[in-house]
């Protein structure tokens, strides 16, 4: 029977690994946008790893 409870990893800091290490890792960066409806009117570009 398989508990994911008992797999968990518990850091004491938060990890801030750099982009050189996350792409010899197999992850990319993505781009997205956002639309800022409130206050600009404009759409956001951001990132994130996958």
């Amino acid at each position: 029977m398989n508990k994911p409870e008992e797999n968990e990893i518990f850091l004491e800091e938060e990890v801030k690994p750099d982009s050189l290490s996350l792409v010899k890792a197999g992850f990319t960066k993505t781009k997205y946008y956002e639309y800022d409806n409130g206050v600009t009117g404009k759409y956001l570009e951001k990132s994130r790893w996958k």
